[in-house]
């Protein structure tokens, strides 16, 4: 396995490539400004994650990323389009330490992915290693939003559940459902699904219909709802968080 220096300085010329001295240049910078943070280390440092090698293993053509100012790393299917690359999954594709946790050292810094060590159990205190409520609520958020062709209606219609791939940075129990509300009703679960997680890793969460989302969904075109999720760590207060979200055909 490369390390985290060594990976790094390959995704910057690979990018740099196809963006001239200029682009070579920032990913040098960007490179020397994520060096002192390895160099004082968090514990458990294990490097950058392989990100092109993690899209194409999943059956992607590659990785991109998305446009500054935010910017976030992408896998590119065959026709162009693009889905989320998962940071966490990764982090446990790119190396075999677990428990193992994704980590941005510099928020915004597209080459500052690391991936962490972390030590087993504990809670979002944000100890050596150890994800805080900050970092479980995002990893939740970024979950909760559906992408990909089985986020599509008539992908769900067909199937009846959409996998929900969750990168739990602790061990932990997880609850999601989909709700839609119309005007002046009470809001409709239209899907749920639970699972309970033994210890840090990426899992697929089956966000089942219900029979009214079942329904709904029989005709519809297009159709805005809100994701509701929560995860709860033993002995921790639950992280909530909600995402709204359309889906079309």
């Amino acid at each position: 396995m490369r390390s985290g220096l060594g990976l790094g300085l390959g995704l910057g010329l690979g990018l740099a490539r196809g963006l001239g001295l200029a682009a070579l240049s920032l990913c040098f910078a960007l490179l020397s400004a994520a060096a002192p943070a390895r160099a004082a280390g968090a514990q458990g440092d294990l490097g950058g994650p392989d990100v092109s090698g993690y899209c194409r293993h999943l059956g992607f053509s590659g990785a991109s990323y998305t446009a500054p100012p935010n910017q976030s790393w992408q896998c590119l299917h065959a026709d162009g389009s693009s889905s989320p690359a998962d940071m966490q999954a990764a982090c446990e594709f790119s190396f075999s330490q677990r428990p193992i946790m994704a980590k941005q050292l510099t928020p915004g810094v597209l080459l500052t992915w690391q991936c962490l060590q972390a030590s087993g159990g504990g809670g979002p205190g944000g100890g050596a290693g150890q994800p805080t409520a900050a970092q479980l609520k995002s990893s939740l958020l970024k979950a909760l939003r559906p992408s990909g062709n089985a986020a599509r209606i008539a992908t769900l219609k067909r199937k009846g559940a959409y996998p929900m791939r969750f990168g739990a940075l602790i061990a932990g129990s997880i609850r999601v459902s989909w709700s839609y509300k119309a005007s002046k009703a009470k809001p409709t679960t239209l899907a749920a699904g639970r699972a309970t997680i033994s210890r840090a890793g990426t899992v697929t969460l089956k966000i089942e219909l219900t029979t009214a989302g079942r329904r709904l969904l029989k005709h519809a075109g297009r159709i805005r709802m809100t994701a509701k999720g929560s995860f709860v760590a033993a002995g921790q207060p639950a992280i909530v968080a909600a995402q709204a979200f359309t889906l079309s055909r």
